[in-house]
């Protein structure tokens, strides 16, 4: 009569099995670390000031893309002003 497979198994896991315990030996990193690989794709320049020169020059041609735009403003506030009041209105068409 054959035995199954899991039998099998089990045997030969407790044929080897080692006397005493099992313990796993931690190997700690290396002090050096490798150095990181360099990107193929360099920036434009290296310096550090160039991204604040770059947005002086920006906003010295009138291109500020953080200000919003008087007339926008003005928009705004008069479209808040129409919706505080047609929602007064529904509110108290519900009542």
């Amino acid at each position: 009569m054959r035995k199954p497979i899991s039998n099998l198994i089990r045997d030969l896991v407790l044929a080897t099995k080692p006397d005493g315990e099992i313990k796993k030996i931690h190997h700690p990193s290396p002090d050096v670390k490798p150095p990181r690989r360099q990107s193929p794709i360099k920036n434009v320049t290296s310096k550090p000031e160039y991204a604040r020169e770059y947005m002086e020059e920006y906003r010295e041609n009138g291109k500020d893309y953080q200000k919003v735009p008087d007339e926008v403003r003005k928009f705004r506030r008069e479209q808040k002003k129409r919706l505080k009041e047609k929602l007064k209105l529904s509110f108290n068409n519900w009542e």
